[in-house]
């Protein structure tokens, strides 16, 4: 017997081993992804961003009703200003929920009515003491 033959492991027969190598259970587990996994982890990735991306969309919506509201009130200040007091402007409302979910900073002595339904509109004009100015829906 040589010195590399001492190192050779000896197999012994067991019956048990034959069932489950015909089972397939002596593989050597090797961990990969499959289709089916990636296929599972994109759909519960999707599941998860779904409702995040439609809160964000709604708070972008709301948003620009704000800054649109801010243009229309500047609007109807600088026109006031310059002696026309009868400006109005109509806002369309972008944002599909009622109320605000956000809170938002409008100028001074500018107040706005909370949105109503989803397809509402304000209309922006000048208070008739000439001090300030309101959107209404």
């Amino acid at each position: 017997m040589t010195g590399q033959d001492v190192f050779v492991k000896r197999r012994v027969f067991y019956p048990a081993n034959v069932f489950l190598c015909v089972l397939g259970h002596n593989k050597q587990h090797v961990s990969s992804f499959n289709y089916g996994k990636i296929r599972t982890t994109r759909a519960v990735l999707v599941a998860i961003s779904i409702p995040i991306f439609t809160s964000q969309l709604e708070k972008s919506k709301e948003a620009v009703d704000a800054a649109n509201l801010r243009a229309a009130y500047a609007e109807v200040m600088s026109d006031y200003v310059t002696g026309k007091t009868d400006t109005t402007k109509e806002v369309v409302q972008k944002q599909t929920k009622a109320g605000w979910s956000t809170t938002f900073d409008f100028p001074a002595g500018f107040t706005v009515n909370v949105p109503k339904d989803n397809n509402g509109k304000w209309t922006v004009k000048m208070n008739s003491a000439g001090t300030s100015a309101e959107a209404t829906n």
